[in-house]
Order: C-alpha cells, then sequence, then structure tokens
C-alpha cells in the first residue's frame, strides 16, 4: 500500500495456511530503536544468529545506535560475503543481499571469517566492556557510538582473533578500545586514558606498532630502512583501498549515481534512497578516519618524507592525502552531511511540504539545528577545497 510522500507499507501470507509471514510498516509507523542500548544488544544479536543459521561465517558485525550490518555468508549465498542491514523497520534477509558488493571483501579468505559461537563469548560480559570503555577514555561527554566484531583489518594483518572494537563519541573528542576474547585490552586509540596504556596489538610489519606506548613517544632512531618505509607504504595503500572501495559504495547508491551526473533534486529521490547514501557514507567516515589515525601514527610522522617520496617512485600523486587536514576537513564536512540527510529523513513530509529551512524567525529547534550543521557542513567544504587547491 503506498501512501503520501511515496510512503509505502505491505504484508506477506503465507499462500496455503493464510497466516502472516512478514509486514513492513510504513516510515511513520516505526517505533525508533537504540541498538546500543544494553537490553536491546543482546535482542539484535538472537536475531542475527536466527536470520543467518548456525552454518554463517561473518566477516563483520557492526552496531550503530539506528541501525546495523552484517557482512557475511548466508545459506542463499554460501561462497560470496555480502552486506545485509537491520534498522527498526527490519530485519535482514539471508535469502536476499543488496547489489553493493564491496571489492575489499572478496579479498578476505575462511581465515578471516567467524561464527556465531565465537561472538557469543563476549556477549555475557558486553555490558562491562562497555562500561569499562567509558570509564577507560574518559571522554567529555563520551557516549558509545558503534560496536564491530571483526578479525581483518589493515591495522592488524598478523591477527587471527575475533576482535571487539567500542567505539566512543564525546565533545570534540572520540576513542576506542578493540578487545581480545579475554576481555583484556588488544588496543586503544584516542581519548584521555587513564594508567598505562599496555595492549597486546601485534606489531605490524611497517612497525607502527614497536612497543606498548608507541603512539605517545618518539621513535628511537632516524635511520629508516628502505625495507621499513616499503613496508609501510604497503599498508598505507591498504588504508586508502578501503576508503576508495568505501567511495564506490556511496557512488553505487541512487543518490550517488545521480549526484555523478549533477545537482540531486528531492523529487528525484525518496527518503530510502537518502537513507541507503547515508549508510553508505557511514563505511565512508569510518575509512576516512582510518586514513586520518594512520598518518597521525608517530611511526608513520617519523616517515612522512620517505612514504611521500615512495608514492611519487609509484607515479602517484598523493599529496593533499598525506595533509591530516584534508581528512579532518572531509571528515567534518561528510560528518555534517550524514546529520543533514538524517534531519531530512526525519521530517520528510514536513520538507516536501514547505521546502529546505531558510533564516527566519520562528524556527522551530530541528530547523535552527539544521541551519547550524548546514552551515558547518559549508566551512568544512570550503575549508577542504582550499586544501585541495594547494596541491593543484
Amino acid at each position: 500500500i503506498e501512501g503520501a510522500m511515496g510512503e509505502y507499507g505491505f504484508v506477506e501470507f503465507d499462500p496455503k495456511s493464510g497466516q502472516v509471514t512478514h509486514v513492513q510498516l510504513p516510515d511513520s509507523q516505526v517505533k525508533p530503536v537504540d541498538f546500543l542500548d544494553p537490553s536491546k544488544t543482546p535482542e539484535l544479536l538472537a536475531n542475527i544468529k536466527e536470520d543467518f543459521g548456525p552454518a554463517a561465517r561473518f566477516q563483520e558485525i557492526t552496531i550503530n545506535r539506528d541501525s546495523a550490518w552484517v557482512k557475511g555468508t548466508a545459506p542463499a549465498h554460501p561462497a560470496e560475503v555480502r552486506q545485509y542491514d537491520y534498522s527498526a523497520a527490519k530485519r535482514a534477509d539471508p535469502g536476499f543481499a543488496n547489489s553493493l558488493k564491496n571489492p575489499m571483501d572478496e579479498k578476505s579468505g575462511p581465515q578471516d571469517l567467524f561464527g556465531a559461537g565465537e561472538f557469543q563469548v563476549y556477549e555475557a560480559h558486553l555490558g562491562e566492556l562497555l562500561q569499562k570503555t567509558l570509564d577507560r577514555l574518559r571522554l567529555n561527554e563520551g557516549k558509545i557510538d558503534r560496536l564491530t566484531f571483526f578479525k581483518q583489518s589493515p591495522f592488524y594483518p598478523a591477527n587471527k582473533k575475533l576482535l571487539l572494537e567500542i567505539r566512543c563519541q564525546g565533545k570534540g573528542d572520540d576513542g576506542r578500545i578493540v578487545y581480545e576474547p579475554a576481555g583484556t585490552e588488544f588496543d586503544l586509540v584516542g581519548g584521555h586514558p587513564s594508567g598505562p596504556v599496555r595492549t597486546t596489538a601485534p606489531q605490524m610489519k611497517s612497525g607502527i606498532f614497536t612497543g606498548a606506548d608507541e603512539r605517545f613517544t618518539s621513535p628511537d632512531s632516524s635511520k629508516k630502512s628502505d625495507k621499513e618505509v616499503a613496508a609501510i607504504f604497503k599498508q598505507w595503500n591498504a588504508v586508502m583501498d578501503a576508503d576508495a572501495a568505501a567511495e564506490e559504495k556511496c557512488n553505487a547508491t541512487r543518490w550517488g549515481e545521480l549526484a555523478a551526473k549533477g545537482p540531486v533534486s528531492p523529487a528525484d529521490i525518496s527518503k530510502e534512497d537518502s537513507r541507503q547514501y547515508r549508510l553508505a557514507q557511514r563505511d565512508r567516515i569510518e575509512t576516512a578516519k582510518k586514513c586520518l589515525a594512520f598518518l597521525e601514527r608517530s611511526k608513520t610522522k617519523s616517515l612522512m618524507t620517505q612514504l611521500m617520496a615512495t608514492s611519487e617512485q609509484h607515479g602517484l600523486d598523493q599529496r593533499k592525502f598525506f595533509d591530516l587536514d584534508f581528512w579532518r576537513a572531509t571528515i567534518r564536512r561528510m560528518t555534517a552531511s550524514n546529520e543533514l540527510k538524517k534531519l531530512n529523513e526525519d521530517h520528510w513530509e514536513e520538507i516536501g511540504r514547505d521546502g529546505f529551512p531558510k533564516e527566519g524567525p520562528d524556527l522551530k529547534p530541528w530547523q535552527q539545528n539544521y541551519l547550524r550543521i548546514e552551515g558547518e557542513e559549508k566551512m568544512a567544504r570550503d575549508e577542504r577545497q582550499r586544501i585541495r587547491a594547494k596541491y593543484e
């Protein structure tokens, strides 16, 4: 059934018994859900196990507040890693996969996948780990922002364990702690950690992790071997490839395809088109943060000159990508853009009727917030363009 502003819903019935097998409510009838609520996260994980079955193998499970996605195999596609989404409106259907396949996912092997039985070990003390992360990072107004279960990561190429990353967002700052199954810290980045940082993360061949406290100290030696530079260049390319793959995922959405041809009119897209792009853009924000984090490592900074020279020797003009301010502006711009799309979706009918918010008296709180974020997005976009212009 379709209603105003393209809103729709449907009910599926078993043709033999007449019993209801699935209900898709209209967006206006969907109750918001917070998947990071301590009472909702176990329910979501239980649904994932039920939906995918005991034979499924997962590459990554990522849980945000209003959405989650699973990268893994399913009975319908046992040999392929595909992405399946969860939201307040629907659970994933492993019998049907979206067509947005990430090229980076195809590079994973059986050693990079895990089963439902492996992430169950975290469930018993998940609440304890969440609180420990908040206490440990000591962020101003810190809140849990994302949970990710994974084995494969360009930052931990030698890892073989299932890890859990808990990411926090604070006021003007963020941080993350990666835990191993025993509940011990595997890695810690950002925040203002209390006490010494002693992680068990394996060293990367590039030498990015050369000691427990390397992220807080300067390199001991000024002599850098060609082998060391070549290794860190390889790791940098892996991080950049992941960012490029996330950008391709954004471009593959309907909004992305239209944007490649010119300005996108609100009449050209649906609320679901906006949501699909927004979720894909979140992946892109995360890969951009990883690029910035890579450049912020003390070891990377100490090898920056050699790294840039190696890039030029390979015929790559990556000068702007080595500029930390470029990534900071990119992240701010995309984050603001993502927040604007969420506000747009939350007030879809009102915007469709009255147009986008404009300056004036008697603005509603959400309209004031929209204009504020719109200003932030423009400032970040202009700054990013100025940085790009320096290298053109």
